[in-house]
């Protein structure tokens, strides 16, 4: 709960810093998927505080999509380990969203916004493919409980168009 609540100030902080400047820093950037990264690793045995975890990190990439793009670091930080924190921390979030709340992400408006940021080459599209894999394997197989309906295949398709993936096509898809 400690833990719960810690999150919710260190996001409230970035939130905050958003209204204020409507830019993070790198440090702030790195600090907040820091954060994302640390957070989706707890609960494990708490799936109601899991979930609100995820959801609040999905909230907090949208809120930093929208205001100033899909995160980028600057020139100067070319550590790996550093901008990997970005894009492992959006990509595990985009994967629990789908699992938990697939409708989050799979809406005309978040479709849209994260198009325009893979069109803009801010945003790798393989981040999201591998999400949209991991999705439509999870249904596949009958791991989760969430229905796949009209209204999820028919978004799903258009995020597949819109982000520029071809999920046959996917070296996850020939892991199989």
């Amino acid at each position: 709960m400690i833990r719960l609540l810690f999150l919710s100030f260190s996001l409230l902080f970035a939130f905050s810093a958003i209204s204020q400047s409507d830019t993070l820093n790198d440090e702030e950037l790195i600090a907040i998927f820091e954060e994302i990264n640390e957070s989706d690793a707890s609960h494990m045995k708490e799936p109601e505080i899991r979930e609100q975890i995820f959801i609040e990190n999905f909230k907090t990439i949208v809120k930093i999509t929208k205001a100033q793009g899909f995160p980028q670091l600057q020139e100067h930080y070319r550590k790996k380990k550093i901008r990997n924190c970005i894009i492992n921390g959006s990509r595990i979030t985009f994967i629990h969203i789908l699992q938990s709340q697939p409708k989050m992400l799979l809406n005309e408006e978040m479709i849209e916004l994260f198009g325009k940021e893979i069109k803009s080459d801010r945003l790798d599209n393989s981040i999201l493919e591998t999400a949209l894999f991991a999705f439509k394997y999870d249904h596949d197989v009958g791991r989760t409980d969430n229905q796949w309906d009209e209204e999820i295949q028919q978004q799903f398709n258009l995020a597949l168009e819109a982000w520029d993936i071809d999920i046959n096509d996917s070296p996850y898809s020939k892991a199989n």
